[in-house]
């Protein structure tokens, strides 16, 4: 039977039942869906998208730019509408030409981020936006886009509707319950592969486990590696810092914010063990990074690292932590082990066998290899080359370091269309593949190594089986942390199952949605504990006896505690002037397997109404009448918390490329952020000085130092500090505020611009250099043409010789500056061409 909708083409998908039923519920409700991977999520979206198009236009959001193309093509492919209607949003349109295409299009496909900052910039309101749709929703939680772009839509929509889908929330009921606070879930519709409606549509994925031993030369490097970080943690028990012989990585990340806070309480009068301290729990992370190299990746991967190390160590204003280890004797020993080592790891003789085997079978199979590491991932690439009939393809993310380059979007997206095709058969990736990416002829996954995150683990074996059976291995080293993390994950996948039928007997009722009363719920505790007063909530609700007088204040919204989400003993962090939420531990491609920080307790977004006009978050109260406030933010600085703040402000943020300065205020006043470790780390390269020479081009030059621990977080005498400090306001005669968090300094910011725009000062984005030199001059001239950096400046002046001669230059003429395109060089002659108007 096929699904007939008004906006799906007809004949073109099958209906099941389960999808409708689902459709028919978050048509209705804003929904969370949680299905397993394979089962049609994006149908479910599809559905849903058609019955609300004639109710306003749709935001369909993914968390990667290729998941963002799948979208977009699966739309065009399905829908009857327009093709025309349908956009993929990208930032490498220009902020006018998406103004436009905001307006004229039905249906937006986009990756968050795209839109957070359009959103701050003041290009889209969410206003028109009849459904937001959040692809990966388990994203939602902490600092990532998501939640800003929810919570904008609440404030500029009066009826939202939001969609969420994912195939794996997580395994922690707060992580869970966070995310629907974060998007205003109203129903929830969660489906295992067994349940009944489910089941007939399930493709079973084999699962199998191979396990490798250690050779013998590794089992040597690993074993002077174990001996170093039994030194460091026995050092760290001698002063009662920890109490076991052996601790896992979680658990030093908890030390150092112990030690940490330790330092910033104490000032001044910290004892010194703390510093070695610090530096001792910094030479264990290191350590334990590369035991976990040498056992579950090979010895190329490890030498890199090493070698990374060394160059730390040597590097101008490098950490104690690095110069201490590598002349650790026993760490220099492995070091010297691993350089002499020629053997590899003994998981790629046998990744070769099962791919070699398995392409003798099937010889059109596809396969996808997962690994944690690039360096595993080139490692393998080169292995499997010699097999016949294999054609393989390294996808990675964008990120580019000096010694490994990442993919642009679109080489990525010619990655997955040649592997889609059958031009390559083997996909050897990291993260950036396992979410989301639809490839229906894949029929085994192999994962290089396990991975501790069950949303990973999930993640991944849904890459296969989604058409037919598939197939998914999984690689060990025996006696590693390998088979740990294999167990943490299944641990955490049968604890999320359980969390799952929880939240579906929770949502029976379904939770009071958005519109309902929000209830503030401050609470002290007496010497002893004893509760000094209760303050209940409507009567329409359940009532609950909370404290009256304040000391450490708690928010609550009464879904929450209806719910059990949280109860009148939930604290909320409210440095940031608002109600914190977890944060998300999103495992970078390149780095060391997830490792959580201590989960803090979940809050629902609260807003509550004030007189006049006003919104209050916590201790800080928003103004209503700053709606004309304009401040300049470098581009760089875009995806700040700051900046968001600014935006909850309803400040009008325009983003520039500045080569001075990452806010300007007015011509007069132009603002340097750093947080406390920039600050610091700046300082000891001397960038800082330089830099902030720079500043000195406006008439009040501020330097913002942000956070807390100035004197603490690195072993950085007091004394070196002060002198930096003075140096920067009696040296340079440049201003210094010092903000503990992004509200503060955000609040500061606003507060400048709000003065400025009563002296009636506007912005001007450079400010006058009557002291240059002559050729200062010149490449301050060069620098103001559009997209044009400090070293296209010095190329150009180098390439034409005279200002007079780049301004005279023809489009042909300019593209024969390295780094200057057709793009650029278009945009220099129209800024120098066309008439100047108001």
């Amino acid at each position: 039977m096929w699904l007939r909708e008004k906006y799906i083409r007809p004949k073109s998908l099958e209906r099941r039942d389960y999808q409708v039923n689902i459709a028919d519920t978050a048509t209705e409700n804003s929904s969370l869906v949680v299905l397993p991977t394979g089962m049609g999520k994006t149908v479910v979206a599809l559905i849903v998208l058609g019955r609300k198009l004639e109710e306003g236009n749709i935001l369909f959001l993914a968390p990667t730019k290729p998941l963002a193309m799948q979208h977009y093509e699966f739309l065009v492919e399905y829908m009857t509408i327009d093709p025309e209607n349908v956009l993929l949003l990208t930032g490498e349109m220009s902020p006018k030409k998406r103004r436009l295409l905001w307006t004229e299009k039905q249906v937006i496909v986009s990756t968050p981020q795209v839109v957070q900052n359009d959103i701050i910039s003041g290009v889209k309101s969410l206003d028109d936006i009849s459904l937001i749709i959040f692809d990966e929703a388990h994203r939602a939680v902490g600092k990532y886009s998501y939640v800003f772009i929810a919570e904008k839509y609440a404030q500029q929509r009066e009826k939202c509707h939001i969609l969420g889908i994912t195939a794996s929330p997580g395994s922690e009921s707060r992580r869970i319950r966070e995310v629907c606070g974060n998007l205003s879930i109203e129903r929830a519709e969660l489906r295992s592969k067994w349940d009944a409606d489910v089941r007939p549509y399930v493709h079973e994925i084999k699962m199998s486990w191979i396990k490798v031993e250690l050779q013998d030369n590794l089992k040597k490097i690993a074993s002077n590696l174990e001996k170093v970080l039994k030194k460091k943690i026995d050092s760290l028990r001698s002063m009662r810092l920890v109490w076991k012989k052996q601790i896992s990585v979680t658990k030093l990340l908890e030390l150092q914010k112990i030690i940490l806070a330790r330092l910033h309480a104490e000032g001044k009068n910290a004892p010194k063990y703390l510093y070695q301290a610090l530096s001792l729990q910094a030479q264990a992370m290191k350590i334990n990074h590369a035991l976990e190299l040498v056992t579950t990746q090979g010895i190329k991967v490890l030498n890199s690292y090493f070698d990374k190390l060394k160059a730390e160590a040597r590097s101008k204003g490098s950490s104690k932590a690095s110069k201490t280890l590598i002349n650790e004797p026993m760490f220099k020993y492995a070091m010297a082990l691993s350089k002499m080592a020629k053997a590899t790891h003994p998981k790629i003789p046998k990744l070769k066998e099962i791919i070699k085997v398995q392409f003798m079978a099937e010889p059109d199979s596809r396969i996808i290899v997962f690994t944690q590491y690039r360096g595993s991932a080139d490692t393998i690439l080169e292995s499997i080359r010699e097999i016949p009939g294999v054609r393989p393809e390294k996808f990675v993310g964008q990120r580019s370091t000096e010694t490994d380059k990442g993919l642009k979007q679109k080489e990525q997206f010619e990655v997955i269309k040649r592997f889609r095709a059958g031009e390559t058969n083997v996909l050897i990736a990291t993260s950036v593949a396992e979410e989301g990416l639809d490839i229906p002829s894949t029929n085994l996954v192999i994962f290089y190594e396990p991975v501790p995150s069950e949303i990973r683990s999930i993640q991944r074996r849904g890459r296969t089986g989604r058409k037919r059976a598939g197939n998914v291995i999984i690689m060990m080293t025996k006696g590693t942390r390998d088979e740990a993390y294999y167990w943490t994950s299944r641990h955490k996948e049968n604890r999320m199952r359980r969390e799952m039928e929880i939240l579906k007997s929770e949502f029976r009722g379904g939770f009071i949605g958005p519109s309902d009363t929000v209830v503030a719920v401050v609470e002290e505790q007496g010497k002893k504990g004893e509760a000094k007063g209760t303050v209940k909530v409507p009567p329409s609700r359940p009532g609950i006896d909370i404290p009256e007088h304040p000391t450490e204040k708690h928010i609550h919204s009464v879904q929450a505690i209806k719910k059990g989400i949280i109860n009148d003993k939930t604290p909320v962090d409210t440095s940031e002037g608002f109600p914190s939420r977890l944060s998300q531990e999103k495992i970078d491609e390149d780095k060391g397997p997830e490792e959580r920080e201590p989960s803090r307790n979940p809050v629902e977004e609260v807003n509550v109404s004030r007189p006049g006009g006003q919104t209050s978050l916590g201790d800080f109260t928003y103004p209503s009448d700053i709606s004309k406030i304009e401040i300049v933010v470098d581009y760089r600085e875009f995806n700040s918390e700051v900046v968001k703040h600014l935006s909850r402000m309803e400040v009008i943020v325009t983003p520039k490329q500045l080569d001075v300065a990452d806010y300007v205020l007015s011509d007069r006043v132009a603002v340097e952020r750093k947080t406390v470790t920039d600050f610091l780390s700046s300082m000891i390269d001397g960038y800082l000085f330089a830099q902030l020479k720079k500043l000195k081009t406006y008439q009040n030059p501020i330097l913002v130092i942000e956070g807390d621990g100035l004197f603490a977080t690195r072993n950085i005498s007091d004394d070196a500090i002060f002198g930096a400090l003075s140096a920067v306001t009696l040296g340079l005669g440049i201003s210094i505020i010092t903000c503990k968090d992004s509200m503060e300094t955000a609040r500061f910011l606003l507060a400048g611009a709000k003065k400025e725009r009563k002296k009636g000062q506007p912005i001007k984005l450079r400010a006058g250099k009557s002291a240059m030199i002559l050729s200062e001059q010149q490449r301050y001239i060069a620098e103001g043409l559009p997209n044009i950096s400090a070293k296209l400046a010095q190329r150009l002046l180098s390439h034409f010789k005279t200002v007079r001669a780049i301004f005279t230059a023809t489009e042909k003429e300019l593209v024969q500056v390295s780094g200057v395109g057709k793009t650029i060089a278009k945009a220099i002659r129209k800024a120098i061409d066309e008439e100047y108007k108001l």
